[in-house]
Protein backbone atom coordinates (compact mmCIF):
# COMPACT_ATOMS: atom_id res chain seq x y z
CA UNK A 1 0.00 0.00 0.00
CA UNK A 2 1.34 3.42 -0.98
CA UNK A 3 1.83 5.76 1.99
CA UNK A 4 -0.57 8.17 0.24
CA UNK A 5 -3.25 5.61 1.16
CA UNK A 6 -2.22 5.06 4.77
CA UNK A 7 -4.75 6.09 7.39
CA UNK A 8 -2.19 8.43 8.98
CA UNK A 9 0.56 10.30 7.13
CA UNK A 10 3.40 11.94 9.04
CA UNK A 11 6.09 14.28 7.66
CA UNK A 12 9.10 14.91 9.90
CA UNK A 13 11.39 17.91 9.56
CA UNK A 14 13.89 17.79 6.71
CA UNK A 15 17.33 17.40 8.30
CA UNK A 16 19.05 18.32 5.03
CA UNK A 17 17.21 21.66 4.92
CA UNK A 18 18.17 22.55 8.49
CA UNK A 19 21.79 21.36 8.11
CA UNK A 20 22.61 24.77 6.65
CA UNK A 21 21.81 26.35 10.01
CA UNK A 22 24.43 24.14 11.64
CA UNK A 23 27.13 25.26 9.22
CA UNK A 24 26.04 28.90 9.42
CA UNK A 25 26.13 28.67 13.20
CA UNK A 26 29.59 27.12 13.20
CA UNK A 27 30.81 29.77 10.76
CA UNK A 28 29.42 32.59 12.91
CA UNK A 29 30.96 31.01 16.02
CA UNK A 30 34.39 30.70 14.39
CA UNK A 31 34.32 34.27 13.09
CA UNK A 32 33.15 35.53 16.47
CA UNK A 33 35.99 33.77 18.29
CA UNK A 34 38.47 35.12 15.76
CA UNK A 35 37.12 38.66 16.27
CA UNK A 36 37.29 38.23 20.04
CA UNK A 37 40.92 37.09 19.79
CA UNK A 38 41.78 40.07 17.60
CA UNK A 39 40.03 42.50 19.93
CA UNK A 40 41.41 41.08 23.18
CA UNK A 41 44.90 39.90 22.15
CA UNK A 42 46.07 40.58 18.61
CA UNK A 43 44.99 44.17 17.94
CA UNK A 44 46.05 45.55 21.37
CA UNK A 45 49.46 43.90 20.96
CA UNK A 46 49.87 45.38 17.48
CA UNK A 47 48.68 48.78 18.72
CA UNK A 48 51.28 48.93 21.51
CA UNK A 49 54.07 48.16 19.04
CA UNK A 50 52.83 50.53 16.33
CA UNK A 51 52.42 53.28 18.96
CA UNK A 52 56.05 52.74 19.93
CA UNK A 53 57.06 53.13 16.28
CA UNK A 54 55.18 56.43 16.05
CA UNK A 55 56.82 57.72 19.27
CA UNK A 56 60.25 56.94 17.83
CA UNK A 57 59.27 58.69 14.59
CA UNK A 58 58.24 61.85 16.44
CA UNK A 59 61.61 61.87 18.22
CA UNK A 60 63.86 60.85 15.33
CA UNK A 61 62.24 62.29 12.20
CA UNK A 62 62.23 65.95 11.30
CA UNK A 63 59.01 67.91 10.96
CA UNK A 64 59.39 67.95 7.18
CA UNK A 65 59.84 64.17 7.12
CA UNK A 66 56.72 63.68 9.21
CA UNK A 67 54.75 66.00 6.94
CA UNK A 68 56.06 64.07 3.95
CA UNK A 69 54.70 60.86 5.46
CA UNK A 70 51.30 62.49 5.94
CA UNK A 71 51.13 64.15 2.53
CA UNK A 72 48.66 62.33 0.28
CA UNK A 73 48.13 59.50 2.77
CA UNK A 74 44.72 57.81 2.58
CA UNK A 75 44.55 56.88 6.25
CA UNK A 76 46.57 56.23 9.39
CA UNK A 77 47.96 53.00 7.99
CA UNK A 78 49.40 54.81 4.98
CA UNK A 79 51.17 57.25 7.31
CA UNK A 80 52.36 54.40 9.52
CA UNK A 81 53.82 52.40 6.61
CA UNK A 82 55.69 55.45 5.33
CA UNK A 83 57.04 56.14 8.81
CA UNK A 84 58.33 52.57 9.11
CA UNK A 85 60.16 52.87 5.79
CA UNK A 86 61.78 56.15 6.82
CA UNK A 87 62.90 54.66 10.14
CA UNK A 88 64.45 51.72 8.30
CA UNK A 89 66.53 54.18 6.29
CA UNK A 90 67.92 55.83 9.42
CA UNK A 91 70.28 53.52 11.27
CA UNK A 92 70.08 55.30 14.63
CA UNK A 93 66.28 55.43 14.61
CA UNK A 94 66.02 51.80 13.53
CA UNK A 95 68.55 50.75 16.15
CA UNK A 96 66.36 52.40 18.77
CA UNK A 97 63.39 50.34 17.59
CA UNK A 98 65.44 47.13 17.67
CA UNK A 99 66.55 47.89 21.21
CA UNK A 100 62.98 48.46 22.38
CA UNK A 101 61.79 45.31 20.62
CA UNK A 102 64.52 43.28 22.32
CA UNK A 103 63.74 44.79 25.72
CA UNK A 104 60.01 44.08 25.38
CA UNK A 105 60.53 40.66 23.73
CA UNK A 106 58.63 41.90 20.68
CA UNK A 107 59.09 40.63 17.14
CA UNK A 108 61.77 42.62 15.34
CA UNK A 109 59.50 43.26 12.38
CA UNK A 110 56.98 46.06 13.10
CA UNK A 111 53.25 45.31 12.82
CA UNK A 112 51.81 45.49 9.32
CA UNK A 113 49.05 47.85 10.45
CA UNK A 114 48.56 50.55 13.06
CA UNK A 115 45.32 49.63 14.80
CA UNK A 116 43.33 52.22 16.73
CA UNK A 117 41.04 51.95 19.75
CA UNK A 118 38.10 52.06 17.34
CA UNK A 119 39.49 49.02 15.52
CA UNK A 120 39.61 47.13 18.80
CA UNK A 121 36.08 48.20 19.74
CA UNK A 122 34.83 47.10 16.32
CA UNK A 123 36.22 43.60 16.91
CA UNK A 124 34.18 43.36 20.11
CA UNK A 125 31.12 44.59 18.21
CA UNK A 126 31.70 41.92 15.55
CA UNK A 127 32.12 39.27 18.24
CA UNK A 128 28.82 40.38 19.80
CA UNK A 129 26.98 40.26 16.48
CA UNK A 130 28.42 36.83 15.76
CA UNK A 131 27.23 35.66 19.18
CA UNK A 132 23.70 36.75 18.32
CA UNK A 133 23.93 35.05 14.91
CA UNK A 134 25.29 31.84 16.46
CA UNK A 135 22.49 31.83 19.04
CA UNK A 136 19.89 32.30 16.30
CA UNK A 137 21.22 29.59 13.97
CA UNK A 138 21.67 27.00 16.71
CA UNK A 139 18.36 28.04 18.25
CA UNK A 140 16.58 27.28 14.97
CA UNK A 141 18.41 23.95 14.74
CA UNK A 142 17.45 22.91 18.27
CA UNK A 143 13.87 24.20 18.16
CA UNK A 144 13.07 22.41 14.89
CA UNK A 145 14.65 19.10 15.83
CA UNK A 146 11.97 16.42 16.00
CA UNK A 147 9.19 18.55 14.54
CA UNK A 148 6.51 16.85 12.50
CA UNK A 149 3.09 17.35 10.95
CA UNK A 150 0.55 14.57 10.69
CA UNK A 151 -2.77 14.08 8.99
CA UNK A 152 -5.44 11.40 9.07
CA UNK A 153 -8.81 11.29 7.35
CA UNK A 154 -10.22 14.03 9.54
CA UNK A 155 -7.59 16.23 11.14
CA UNK A 156 -4.15 17.80 10.81
CA UNK A 157 -1.92 17.77 13.90
CA UNK A 158 1.56 19.21 14.51
CA UNK A 159 4.23 18.39 17.08
CA UNK A 160 3.76 21.92 18.42
CA UNK A 161 0.20 21.16 19.51
CA UNK A 162 -1.66 22.84 16.64
CA UNK A 163 -4.60 20.92 15.20
CA UNK A 164 -7.62 21.62 13.03
CA UNK A 165 -10.23 19.53 11.20
CA UNK A 166 -9.70 19.17 7.47
CA UNK A 167 -13.37 19.99 7.05
CA UNK A 168 -12.61 23.44 8.47
CA UNK A 169 -10.31 24.28 5.55
CA UNK A 170 -11.72 27.18 3.53
CA UNK A 171 -8.91 27.79 1.06
CA UNK A 172 -5.68 26.21 -0.20
CA UNK A 173 -3.52 28.82 -1.92
CA UNK A 174 -0.88 27.14 -4.13
CA UNK A 175 0.67 30.19 -5.79
CA UNK A 176 4.11 29.25 -4.38
CA UNK A 177 3.72 25.49 -4.45
CA UNK A 178 5.40 24.75 -7.77
CA UNK A 179 8.41 27.06 -7.32
CA UNK A 180 8.95 26.96 -3.55
CA UNK A 181 6.92 24.05 -2.22
CA UNK A 182 4.76 26.32 -0.06
CA UNK A 183 0.99 26.13 0.27
CA UNK A 184 -1.09 28.51 2.41
CA UNK A 185 -3.99 26.73 4.07
CA UNK A 186 -6.79 28.91 5.49
CA UNK A 187 -9.19 27.35 8.00
CA UNK A 188 -11.93 28.34 10.42
CA UNK A 189 -11.20 28.15 14.14
CA UNK A 190 -14.20 29.07 16.27
CA UNK A 191 -15.40 31.61 13.70
CA UNK A 192 -11.89 33.03 13.34
CA UNK A 193 -9.93 32.70 10.11
CA UNK A 194 -6.44 31.29 10.59
CA UNK A 195 -3.64 30.24 8.27
CA UNK A 196 -1.32 27.25 8.25
CA UNK A 197 1.80 27.10 6.05
CA UNK A 198 2.67 23.77 4.49
CA UNK A 199 6.31 23.66 3.32
CA UNK A 200 7.82 20.64 1.58
CA UNK A 201 11.35 22.01 1.94
CA UNK A 202 11.24 22.22 5.72
CA UNK A 203 9.56 18.82 6.00
CA UNK A 204 10.21 15.63 4.02
CA UNK A 205 8.91 16.33 0.55
CA UNK A 206 7.04 13.17 -0.42
CA UNK A 207 5.23 12.92 2.90
CA UNK A 208 4.36 16.63 2.82
CA UNK A 209 3.03 16.27 -0.73
CA UNK A 210 0.92 13.35 0.47
CA UNK A 211 -0.45 15.46 3.33
CA UNK A 212 -1.48 18.17 0.88
CA UNK A 213 -3.08 15.54 -1.36
CA UNK A 214 -5.08 14.17 1.61
CA UNK A 215 -6.09 17.68 2.63
CA UNK A 216 -7.35 18.47 -0.87
CA UNK A 217 -9.26 15.21 -1.06
CA UNK A 218 -11.11 15.88 2.19
CA UNK A 219 -11.57 19.65 1.88
CA UNK A 220 -12.49 19.51 -1.79
CA UNK A 221 -10.85 20.73 -4.99
CA UNK A 222 -13.08 23.81 -4.94
CA UNK A 223 -10.98 25.15 -2.05
CA UNK A 224 -7.84 25.31 -4.25
CA UNK A 225 -6.75 28.62 -5.76
CA UNK A 226 -3.72 29.56 -7.87
CA UNK A 227 -2.96 25.97 -8.79
CA UNK A 228 -4.35 22.56 -9.59
CA UNK A 229 -5.10 19.59 -7.36
CA UNK A 230 -2.39 17.12 -6.42
CA UNK A 231 -2.45 13.80 -8.23
CA UNK A 232 -2.02 10.39 -6.60
CA UNK A 233 1.33 8.87 -7.68
CA UNK A 234 -0.40 5.73 -8.96
CA UNK A 235 -2.55 7.85 -11.27
CA UNK A 236 0.59 9.23 -12.94
CA UNK A 237 1.84 5.80 -14.01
Amino acid sequence: MHFYDQSTIRAVNNARFYARFKWLGLGALAFGLWSLYDGYVNYPDMKVRSDAIMVIAEDELSRSELLECQDGAHDLNDVYKRVVEKLRDQSDAWARWLAIAEEKSWPVEPPEKAHTDNDIIMQYVMAGLCTLATTYFFGVLISTNGRWIEVDDNELITSGGLSFPLAAVTQIDKRKWIDKGIAYVAYNDNDRQRRFVLDNYKYLREETDAILYRMEQVAGADKIINGSAEVHPDAEK
